[in-house]
């Protein structure tokens, strides 16, 4: 509103002319100091803010390239490595965030809508809701600081802590922001155009083994190549930028396992499991034969995608999160009987054929798995009520670990989130970070009632999408900050969805009845 009264007196088709020839101004001034790729993207990072300055909902564009900077991954950190080296081999593997400042390309989207919602508040004399499923989250933050603070290594608890604290104030702008009814449309296009862009170069890099980064060195080595120089290894046996794992170990014909913007076939796999579900969703529920084959086509090419990174994990929650979208859609009346037996029966056949040919694959990581929870019970058991702190999970279990650990098992965090959960946090943590995602599950089946379309369609996929990465996270840990952020991104919008419900309940008219 403030940028629309400063621009109401100058014609919309001047803003941007005079706003690109300060862009052109800039970078020529920096053109003969910077390097040509950072002369490029500062180009790029001006000219998205243009559209800001002309568009009739600010808060719209800059959603858009939210979530379409989300699968691209890019981001760059700050600090000095060899700060970071040393961290590293002094704590061993983090879980969490890196101990060292970084700068996520959705960070500058997310900015500008938290400025938006600023001016918004001010202008109107708004506040913010907090809803009751929101305190949970906050109470949970709250430990979070506590236990951070008398942590063994609380430096490293910090950036983690921060970290948090970022999805949480997205969970909290989500929340009182956006209206499934008005965005769920715009949320789902990027979605799907996400999935299949991260599925296309997932698919390219399987086919032609191509695994190196796709930025090269631009903002910076990134990833575990920090973790081997820390542990005097041999950077190739750490850096999935170099070395991607093959499909087969100890077969020197095995293909190498796909991978898109990720960096790693397992954490790949997590961002399918988050979006599939909506493709699938909007191919059960949608109305319109054209309609439907687009989605299933866009679904079709993500399952491509999941199914070349070869992760157990993956697959495993991605079929129980297809039989649980299927099943729930058919309790709403979206599918008939007939259909729902005939996908059931398909998703147990295909899952009889694909998992013990996916658990077959790689046995030694698979019964290594097996080695992390063990190591993760004795970390839990050394503090069970309110954990060791953020990110000290590794550090703690190297100390508690009989007869110490090697390189290898010192560069690998604990292999199950929920383990790391219990580990950091405690039993007292864990229950609230775990109930809450409950909380809201709950919520979205509320929701797949819902006449409205797209308010159905997030009840229906946010459940698949939760049941997704929670069977996926019992073997393996949550780190990207792409995946924290739809967790927290998906819970936002069904709160918002249930306030929206609730009012437009109450303000209905209650039915007279008849004398």
């Amino acid at each position: 509103m403030i940028v629309s009264s400063i621009t109401a007196s100058i014609p919309r088709a001047v803003i941007p002319i005079v706003a690109g020839a300060c862009v052109a101004a800039l970078s020529a001034a920096l053109a003969d100091r910077l390097p040509m790729m950072w002369v490029l993207l500062i180009i790029v990072g001006c000219a998205a803010f243009i559209p800001a300055i002309v568009a009739k909902d600010p808060l719209a564009y800059w959603l858009t390239l939210f979530l379409l900077a989300l699968p691209l991954n890019i981001w760059k950190r700050l600090g000095d490595v060899d700060r970071i080296v040393s961290v590293l081999r002094d704590t061993g593997a983090l879980p969490g965030a890196l101990p060292t400042p970084v700068l996520q390309l959705t960070d500058i989207p997310l900015l500008m809508m938290l400025i938006t919602w600023a001016l918004r508040m001010a202008i109107r004399k708004e506040g913010i809701h907090l809803s009751r499923a929101g305190l949970v989250p906050l109470a949970l933050l709250s430990l979070m600081t506590v236990t951070s603070v008398i942590a063994p290594y609380p430096s490293v608890s910090f950036f983690e802590l921060y970290r948090q604290c970022k999805f949480f104030i997205i969970f909290l702008f989500v929340s009182n922001n956006l209206d499934v009814k008005k965005y769920g449309r715009q949320i789902i296009v990027i979605l799907l155009l996400g999935l299949i862009l991260e599925s296309s170069i997932t698919l390219v890099r399987y086919k032609f083994e191509w695994v190196g980064s796709l930025m090269g060195g631009t903002f910076g080595r990134v990833g575990e190549s920090e973790s081997a120089s820390a542990y005097g290894m041999e950077e190739a046996a750490m850096d999935p930028e170099e070395a991607a794992e093959d499909v087969a170990l100890n077969d020197p014909k095995a293909k190498r396992r796909g991978f898109g913007t990720f960096l790693h076939p397992n954490a790949t796999a997590m961002y399918f499991e988050l979006v599939l579900p909506f493709a699938l969703v909007l191919t059960l529920i949608s109305p319109g034969i054209k309609k439907k084959t687009f989605y299933f086509v866009a679904f079709l090419i993500g399952v491509a995608g999941l199914f070349v990174t070869f992760s157990r994990g993956g697959m495993v929650g991605f079929l129980i999160s297809t039989m649980v979208c299927i099943y729930i859609a058919h309790r709403r009346g979206f599918v008939p009987m007939a259909v729902l037996t005939g996908l059931i029966s398909t998703a147990l056949i295909v899952g009889a054929v694909v998992v013990p040919a996916y658990l077959t694959t790689r046995p030694e990581y698979f019964t290594a798995r097996f080695d992390h929870l063990l190591a993760g019970i004795r970390v839990v058991l050394s503090h069970p009520i309110i954990g060791v702190g953020l990110n000290n999970s590794s550090l703690v279990r190297s100390l508690v670990a009989p007869g110490g650990e090697t390189e290898v098992e010192r560069a690998l965090p604990i292999h199950s989130h929920y383990m790391i959960g219990l580990a950091e946090v405690g039993v007292l943590g864990f229950a609230l970070y775990v109930g809450f995602f409950i909380w809201i599950g709950v919520y979205a089946l509320r929701l797949s009632t819902s006449p409205v379309f797209h308010t159905a369609v997030f009840g229906i996929a946010v459940v698949g999408a939760y049941c997704a990465i929670a069977t996926h996270l019992l073997i393996d840990f949550l780190n990207n900050d792409a995946f924290h952020t739809l967790l927290w991104f998906y819970a936002g919008l069904i709160v918002a969805q249930t306030r929206t419900e609730q009012r437009e309940r109450a303000a209905a008219p209650v039915p007279q009845q008849r004398s």
